[in-house]
């Protein structure tokens, strides 16, 4: 017979016999039906813990913690037939599940059916009609060559369950050695009774003189007996050493030898059953939420089950759920599963996107296990979510040329969670524009030719803020690039492209001339460049580009590690524009290595409380090691790994969890590694942490402040200040009122101050008159009052 895997599971139409489908059984997974089948699990019911229905489908709970469900399984077709359940290991006759018809479970609500059982000498009885040849196929090893299936091993040896070794020789090869492992405790369960006695391990060889050893490994015992003359040998495992294997699986491992020293080897995985005082760690589960961790619309309407299995935890153990702010409690059954309903009004409460569902448990012993599993929930049609704003390309592709300046453009975007009739406030240039939230989230302001004409040439940022009915707001930007007008108004730029490629200089490329070049903006052609330290110049070309060589005795004289290429021009009327370029120069043959870390760290030298929670980047490079070698990045004590790649570079994502409980203010990165020489080298680099406290717009008392201006007040010039009670350079304040938009630089000490004028002031209509007072933290993070 062949040997079947004993977690497969085969899909068999009950219409004609034929193989439709075959799947892992040992993973979490949804499989679906669509006709009446035949559903073969290849093992015996002891690999299953529960059944649920819900609605037309079959649940099946693992005993590994995995869960398969099995949709339409009870979905009668037009002629009244649905599927079945067949448990097939391949030695014991087949055994047909036999559900209760008067279970009656809804789509939501999942019950527990306990069913009985018959036994089978194949799946032809279950088939709908006469597809004997087909189906006796499908039982035996030439059906399932036939059909092409994986996992099945043919002739007499067993493969040790899908593991270990196969013989050297085939078993149809005359002198060929076999040997092969009877199934231990009979059905390679070994339960609690089982083990109060000793077992029989046995099994048969060909071609192996008699006398010879058998060795047997289990549970780190080692136990040899003789072949008998019959070829079939048997070693007894006493009951202490089966007492003392770890609940789960172990593996029983065979190796035997004939005369001519020609060796054979075979495993076999067994399954042991946990003992009622539950050795060893707990372990906790999960069941797919909702069927597959996804809660829709539909399914928020009605209660839903959270539910799992537990290892190693005493029946009636208190399992604790969390979900959404709110703790459910369930308690552990006799065959270690556990559920908890969690009611409609809950699951309508949880924020769109995605949630964390949490499972802790301990045993009597008081030792905990806790797992968690992330599920998806699905924004309701009233988006209650946080407020989002995008920009639309500028021009169609956020490039503005001169033919586009003599014309009126359209800045334009979308919004999501914002409701229609807000407004969106644009900033260009210095300019302030307002539209209107449209019915379908869409808005768009007209910026005048005018306007377009007085960008300066180079780069410009296009800025958008929006805020929903409660106030929350949320801001976008686009850079976009000004195209320079012939007559080459506005201020000269000077950009440097990266050095050697990569601006990482090794030794190879040191042995050369290398070219070093750029672009201008706003330069005239035939303008000096000239590059700082070694001085070297060039012309600017027509096109505004630039480069020049610089030779290799000038780069092999250069320092290992960091070092800046400065680089400066002037246009014709004197303005100066200047660019650098931080590169890095590998160390000489023998000489110790270069370790650095990419700054500024978080982009901007600064990590919010945003950026801590998506977990943070660190790279960096290491020249005079070798590819592969681990690098060590330390933060706040705890080390993280990475590797260098190629070309020298590394890269490390230090988690979430590394912020947490760690105080803000200026904190230090190192990395370390040792180089090709032996020697331990290091780098290391600052950044500020402001995840925890973050600025307030806070107002001092005032003419404006008050809510209130008369007419008094308005008739002259008014102060507005305040303080975001953070200290620090980089904060920045800026003030909405009137259409006009102010922007206040905020002091060290975390003060700032600002004059509006009477003429602003007496322009204001009667009536309501928003007042919006925003801070960018040191961060970049806009924080609207």
């Amino acid at each position: 017979m062949a040997e079947i895997t004993q977690t497969r599971v085969d899909i068999i139409s009950r219409a004609n016999g034929t193989l439709i489908s075959q799947v892992d059984g040992v993973s979490a997974q949804t499989i679906t039906l669509s006709e009446p089948s035949v559903v073969r699990i290849n093992g015996t019911r002891e690999v299953v813990t529960q059944f649920q229905r819900q609605g037309d489908d079959l649940i099946v709970q693992m005993r590994d913690g995995s869960t398969v469900r099995y949709k339409n399984f009870f979905l009668d077709d037009a002629a009244g037939d649905h599927s079945e359940l067949v448990f097939d290991d391949g030695v014991n006759p087949p055994e047909h599940a036999l559900f209760p018809t008067a279970v009656d479970a809804t789509d939501y609500a999942a019950t527990t059916m306990t069913p009985t059982y018959e036994s089978l000498d194949s799946v032809d009885p279950l088939l709908l009609a006469d597809n004997s040849n087909i189906s006796t196929g499908l039982m035996t090893a030439s059906g399932v060559g036939l059909l092409g299936l994986a996992g099945v091993a043919l002739g007499t040896s067993r493969g040790g369950g899908g593991g270990g070794g196969d013989n050297p020789a085939a078993p149809g090869t005359p002198g060929a050695l076999t040997l092969t492992v009877n199934p231990f405790a009979g059905d390679n369960v070994l339960d609690n009774t089982e083990k109060a006695s000793d077992q029989t391990l046995s099994g048969t060889t060909t071609n192996v003189e008699a006398g010879q050893t058998v060795t047997v490994t289990l549970g780190g015992q080692t136990y040899t007996t003789a072949v008998g003359t019959d070829g079939s040998w048997s070693v007894t495992v006493p009951s202490a050493a089966l007492q003392a294997l770890a609940a789960g699986t172990a593996t029983i491992a065979v190796t035997v030898s004939n005369a001519a020293g020609t060796a054979a080897t075979t495993t076999e995985t067994i399954t042991v059953e946990a003992p009622a005082t539950q050795p060893g760690d707990p372990t906790v589960a999960l069941a797919p939420f909702a069927g597959d961790n996804v809660l829709d619309n539909d399914e928020k309407t009605s209660d839903q089950l959270i539910s799992g299995v537990t290892s190693n935890v005493e029946p009636g153990q208190t399992v604790t759920v969390t979900l959404g702010g709110q703790t459910y409690t369930a308690t552990v059954g006799q065959d270690g599963s556990w559920s908890v309903t969690v009611p409609a009004v809950a699951l309508q409460a949880l924020a769109a996107g995605t949630a964390t569902i949490e499972a802790t448990v301990s045993n009597a012993a008081g030792t905990a296990a806790t797992t968690a599993e992330t599920i998806t929930v699905e924004a309701p049609a009233t988006q209650p979510g946080d407020p989002t704003v995008a920009l639309a390309p500028f021009a169609g592709d956020n490039v503005l040329d001169n033919d586009e300046k003599t014309s009126d453009q359209l800045i334009s975007g979308v919004t999501s969670n914002v409701e229609p009739g807000q407004t969106v406030t644009v900033t260009l240039g210095g300019q302030t524009y307002t539209a209107t939230v449209g019915q379908d989230g869409s808005w768009s302001v007209t910026v005048p030719a005018a306007a377009l004409q007085a960008l300066a040439a180079g780069t410009a940022t296009i800025e958008a803020t929006v805020s929903n009915a409660a106030g929350t707001a949320a801001t976008t930007a686009e850079t976009i690039t000004v195209e320079a007008p012939a007559t080459q108004p506005g201020d000269p730029t000077l950009t440097v492209d990266p050095f050697a490629g990569d601006n990482v200089l090794d030794n190879a490329e040191k042995a050369t001339d290398q070219i070093l070049s750029g672009t201008t903006v706003n330069v005239e052609p035939g303008q000096t460049v000239t590059l700082g330290g070694q001085t070297y110049t060039t012309t600017v070309g027509q096109d505004g580009g630039w480069s020049v060589t610089v030779p290799s005795a000038a780069l092999g004289a250069l320092a290992a590690g960091t070092t800046t290429i400065a680089v400066s021009v002037a246009n014709n009327a004197g303005d100066i524009a200047t660019g650098n370029q931080d590169i890095i120069v590998e160390p000489a043959a023998g000489t110790p290595g270069s370790l650095t870390i990419t700054q500024p760290l978080g982009g901007d030298g600064f990590i919010n409380a945003l950026e801590a929670s998506q977990g943070v980047i660190v790279k960096g490079a290491f020249l005079g090691g070798t590819p592969g070698q681990q690098i060590a990045v330390n933060f706040n004590g705890v080390n993280y790994n990475g590797t260098v790649d190629g070309d020298g570079l590394w890269s490390v994502t230090m988690p979430a969890a590394a912020f947490d409980g760690v105080a803000d203010g200026l904190k230090s990165i190192t990395v370390s590694t040792v180089d090709a020489n032996g020697n331990l080298v290091t780098g290391t680099a600052d950044v500020i942490l402001q995840a925890t406290t973050l600025p307030a717009v806070n107002l001092d008392s005032g003419a404006i402040s008050d809510g209130v201006l008369n007419n008094l007040d308005a008739a002259s010039d008014q102060v507005l200040s305040g303080n975001t009670g953070i200290t620090g350079d980089g904060q920045q304040v800026q003030i909405q009122l009137g259409g006009n938009t102010y922007n206040v630089p905020v002091n060290t000490d975390g003060s700032w101050s600002t004059t509006i004028p009477a003429t602003d002031l007496s322009a204001l209509p009667q009536g309501n008159n928003p007042l919006v007072v925003s801070v960018v933290d040191q961060a970049g993070k806009w924080l609207p009052r």
